[in-house]
């Protein structure tokens, strides 16, 4: 058999320079997201009646506290890393983003932040202080790095300290910068020259120094499991302990206000601390957090908390031996499954419920309702025939929510299975509910408000997602594989067949006689269905992550690849896949659900909206008889303002890249880059983007090479 394989030959002047990187995508393009999900607020800083969280994965957070009882979040910045802290200082925040570095964020606007600088620091910043034109950055296992700022378009590190330990957190105060660092304690650095730090003390305090606060001749460790401890130091050469408190959990920060040191204690929440006898630090007040505290802020009469789980808790502490919680803003849970219908798409946000999101414009994706479930939200399926949402709530069973107004979802009816709802499938008026450890439950959802059991299957391993098709349920059951029930009776569900995958199968997808199996680290396997009774394994589909989401859109499959991303692969041939595209997401791929040209993933902490159009079929002139020979066909029309078409025939299923070079030889366009079966095929450019011009494009192969002028008149 003779092979074919189109390859792209640049057009050289003189000599040609081939360059490679590792790529990121490939023909799939992010259009938008929704960052409505926080990870665990790190460090919190205030500006009048606005708090700037770091945020951790999903970076800087904006919260209006001008009503403490009703916080509400009005902007935000993902920044590329993981931001540990936050300064502020003018019109700037000063984030330290872990292994990102320093980042500059203009806040002129609070609801736009904009990066405006960075400087990549060698370690992980974790903490940062400003002072005058210098920013000081505790960088982990680097030690201290002192950055200029004056310009902050343009950060430069001017001078750096290794400290003995890992740098956690910093506080300047006149000449010295003092540096929370770890399991050495807290370092004292001379900074008069910022370009020649110079160690002049140290004290190793018994536990690990996470956040230093200084206030007058003392220095305050928030020291991990060893609690408080406050450290005289007006000699810097000699810093000396003179008292300690010992928190009941771990001191991850310190704040300290007047006689008043406020520390968040991971499980032990804010705890208030007397130091008006600094040799005797006594509680005097505490307030337990729900989830751990971890960043801390104080103005006024209220503290504000970061907590880990998505959490900003106001606490009340005008006094101080009595402090409340008075409100939160409870971010949204993690993005577990989708749905669309519509102009919407309905998230199983786990803790926070039913997100619904109007995606009219894939752009500029709008938040527009919430219902929040009484269990932990992981699947979401919607009727297209009613105006209902089905909400897979793990251990609170199926909630049916009626989103007539998408701008107000309420709850008709519910079921409470035995087990753990994962995930569910409709048909009909029958809810098929993947229940974990009781397998597949089939509602008859017939009256929505009294919705009824009416037969189950106990598969025998966990039944993590459903797909129906015909008379059959496919279960996607764990480390049992594919299950395939008989459902015709639906009083009496039968499993038929089964085929045992060599992973944990997580999630299902039916297409003709196919079903695909996210099968975990064992990526993604093709079953032949074609007898139900006696499913074979006919193809598997290599992914670089761990497969544990699956749909199916015409010849595609796209595959939720949890840290693999998004994976894109024709299934024209089943027994044969290859991957047409693919785009690591920011998160970590939960589900996939695909609308046109549109993949919508649930990345956990994000939405991401991408562009999957390069990586679909081309639109396909006839399939109704292969072509016998390679040929471009030429561009219509020609000349062109703004767009044209290019027709194109392949006797053969190959890798095709179809490019657009200028005049000069110089590459500026590719319209096509994968694998495509046999046929004929057109696709189109648009050059809106381009000046007016003379153009080449370019289809090539070991045997065949054509390239056609092309003429762009605006």
């Amino acid at each position: 058999m003779k092979h074919f394989t189109f390859t792209l030959i640049a057009i050289c002047m003189a000599v040609g320079v081939i360059l490679t990187q590792a790529q990121d995508s490939l023909n799939v393009t992010m259009v938008g997201s929704l960052d409505d999900y926080w990870d665990e607020a790190c460090g919190v800083a205030l500006s009048g009646t606005v708090a700037y969280v770091a945020d951790g994965s999903v970076g800087l957070r904006v919260v209006n506290i001008s009503n403490p009882l009703i916080p509400m979040e009005i902007g935000f910045y993902d920044t590329p890393g993981n931001t540990r802290a936050v300064v502020l200082s003018g019109n700037y925040a000063y984030l330290a983003d872990s292994e990102h570095g320093f980042r500059i964020v203009n806040i002129t606007d609070p609801a736009h932040p904009v990066e405006i600088g960075y400087y990549d620091t060698p370690g992980n910043a974790t903490g940062i202080a400003v002072s005058g034109n210098y920013a000081y950055v505790a960088d982990g296992n680097s030690g201290l790095r002192i950055i200029n700022i004056s310009v902050p378009a343009n950060p430069s590190e001017v001078g750096h300290y290794d400290t003995p330990g890992s740098a956690n957190g910093v506080a300047v105060s006149g000449n010295y910068a003092y540096i929370a660092d770890g399991d050495s304690g807290l370092s004292v650095v001379n900074v008069t020259n910022p370009a020649n730090p110079v160690a002049v003390g140290f004290l190793d305090t018994p536990g690990f120094a996470n956040n230093v606060v200084v206030m007058g001749n003392y220095a305050y460790v928030a020291d991990g499991d060893a609690g408080l401890r406050v450290i005289d130091i007006s000699s810097p050469s000699s810093p000396n302990e003179i008292g300690y408190y010992d928190s009941p959990d771990y001191a991850n920060t310190v704040v300290v206000s007047d006689t008043l040191a406020y520390v968040a204690d991971e499980v032990g929440g804010l705890r208030v601390v007397s130091i008006s006898n600094t040799s005797n630090p006594v509680e005097i007040g505490y307030c337990e957090i729900p989830s751990y505290a971890r960043g801390l802020a104080i103005s006024g009469n209220y503290a504000y908390v970061g907590a880990a789980y998505a959490d900003f808790r106001v606490v009340d502490i005008t006094n101080p031996a009595s402090p409340a919680e008075i409100s939160s803003y409870e971010t949204p849970g993690a993005a577990m499954r989708t749905a669309i219908f519509g102009d919407y798409l309905y998230i199983g946000n786990h803790e926070g419920g039913l997100r619904i999101i109007d995606i009219t414009s894939p752009q500029n994706m709008t938040p527009v309702g919430v219902f929040n479930t009484p269990g932990t939200a992981y699947g979401v399926a919607v009727a297209d025939e009613q105006d209902y949402a089905f909400v897979a709530d793990g251990a609170m069973g199926l909630r049916i929510i009626d989103v007539n107004d998408p701008a107000n979802p309420t709850e008709v009816g519910s079921y409470d299975t035995p087990g753990n709802a994962w995930s569910v499938a409709l048909s009909s008026h029958y809810a098929y509910v993947a229940d974990q450890s009781a397998g597949l439950r089939i509602i008859n959802c017939s009256n929505a408000v009294n919705p009824v059991e009416e037969g189950y299957y106990d598969t025998p391993g966990n039944a993590y997602d459903v797909a129906k098709a015909g008379n059959y349920a496919y279960v996607a059951d764990g480390n049992s594989g594919l299950r395939i029930i008989d459902v015709n009776t639906p009083t009496n569900p039968t499993e038929i067949g089964f085929y045992n995958t060599p992973g944990n199968a997580y999630s299902v997808a039916v297409s003709g006689n196919y079903a695909y199996v996210a099968d975990y680290f064992s990526y993604v396997r093709v079953i032949d269905i074609t007898n139900p009774a006696n499913p074979t394994e006919a193809a598997v589909y290599n992914t670089p992550g761990r497969a544990v989401g699956v749909e199916v859109a015409g010849n595609h499959v796209f595959v939720a690849d949890h840290d693999g991303g998004l994976r894109i692969a024709d299934i024209t041939n089943p027994t044969q896949l290859y991957q047409v595209g693919f785009y690591n997401t920011p998160g970590l791929a939960q589900d996939v659900v695909v609308s046109g040209n549109y993949a919508y993933i649930a990345d956990l902490y994000h939405i991401v909206i991408l562009d999957c159009h390069p990586a679909l079929p081309v639109s396909s002139i006839s399939r109704l008889e292969t072509p016998t020979t390679f040929s471009l066909s030429p561009a219509y029309p020609n000349p062109f303002n703004p767009t044209t078409t290019f027709n194109y025939n392949l006797p053969v299923t190959a890798h095709v890249q179809l490019a657009v070079y200028n005049l000069l030889g110089q590459h500026v366009a590719t319209l096509l880059n994968r694998m495509v079966s046999a046929g004929s095929y057109s696709t189109v450019w648009n050059a809106g983007n381009f000046p007016s011009g003379i153009y080449f494009c370019r289809l090539e192969t070991v045997g065949f090479v054509q390239t056609q002028k092309l003429v762009l008149m605006k």
